[in-house]
């Protein structure tokens, strides 16, 4: 049979058309063959690579990094693994661990992994990769503990704060004491003074925990109240005498040191009380018996108070 020029192309045509075809399937065996290795181990099923990750997931740049690898079935002996670590698209290791040194924090880390047949030592996989930002876990508070308690003035107070770090940093503590809702200036310390513990003061301390790659939230302790404790008298009272004028000087004392007030709440008429001084003065009449009653208080402004009674002797009225 003669075939004429045009019929001679179209021959050529499709007979390129039938090599480039199956030159294709035999490709696409070989890759089939190349991805796909039976596990001996496990009755020859076959062992495919399904995931590629990064450990810890927020690792910090003193963390130890490692590649994890998930094949099916898992555990295979089959195969072995090629690593490849980039830290912002460099060459940086080929193990399956990273250790630190070439990231720092905000640094793109990458890691490829290659299926490997144990035998041929080939690969048989396409890289598969997984990548991670370089970051950190702040510290957080679990506990902030003031103590003594109670608390009284010119006792130090001292804050015990707890907290966990989820890369296992070294964790630090700033402070920022606050007395009746102010900061108190130039102390970033765990103990605030005595000298300023004032009696009936509400404290508290704002702790920020940190590690070597930034601070974590910070948080309020509770509110401490200072114990404020009463005035104590230690002076007794005369009882009457003869002279025109009747004079009692209140010696009082205050264990927070506060400022005292000293008040008439009972007494004959025309008895009056200093109250800064606490100098009881009277013009000493005849008064009735149910005008004999005294009555004193000393207060120290912040709530706390003792009073004092006691009765005047004095003449029956004629």
């Amino acid at each position: 049979m003669i075939f004429s020029p045009r019929g001679m192309i179209i021959i050529l045509v499709l007979l390129l058309i039938l090599i480039v075809i199956t030159t294709q399937e035999g490709d696409d065996r070989e890759d089939q063959k190349q991805t796909a290795i039976p596990d001996k181990e496990k009755g020859g099923a076959v062992v495919t690579l399904q995931g590629v990750g990064i450990s810890p997931q927020a690792p910090n740049p003193q963390s130890v990094l490692r590649a994890t690898v998930q094949t099916h079935p898992p555990d295979s002996e089959s195969v072995s693994y090629r690593y490849l670590w980039r830290v912002n698209q460099k060459e940086a290791g080929t193990g399956q661990l990273l250790r630190p040194g070439p990231f720092r924090l905000g640094d793109i880390v990458s890691v490829e992994v290659t299926l490997i047949d144990k035998e041929t030592a080939k690969a048989v996989s396409s890289p598969m990769a997984a990548s991670m930002q370089m970051g950190n876990r702040p510290p957080v508070l679990t506990q902030i503990e003031l103590s003594p308690i109670p608390v009284y003035a010119g006792n130090p107070i001292r804050v015990e704060p707890t907290a966990t770090d989820g890369d296992a940093d070294l964790i630090q503590f700033s402070y920022q004491w606050q007395i009746n809702g102010s900061f108190v200036d130039g102390n970033d310390q765990d103990i605030l003074s005595g000298e300023q513990v004032k009696s009936a003061d509400q404290i508290l301390v704002v702790v920020t925990p940190s590690d070597a790659y930034g601070k974590g939230e910070p948080k309020n302790s509770s509110i401490l109240t200072v114990v404020n404790r009463p005035p104590q008298i230690s002076s007794i009272p005369p009882k009457g005498g003869k002279e025109p004028k009747y004079f009692y000087q209140i010696v009082a004392n205050d264990p927070d040191l506060d400022s005292l007030k000293y008040t008439l709440l009972k007494g004959p008429s025309g008895m009056v009380v200093d109250a800064l001084s606490g100098l009881v003065t009277w013009e000493a009449v005849s008064v009735s018996e149910d005008q004999t009653d005294v009555e004193l208080e000393v207060s120290d402004g912040k709530g706390s108070r003792v009073t004092q009674q006691f009765k005047l002797i004095v003449r029956a009225v004629q």
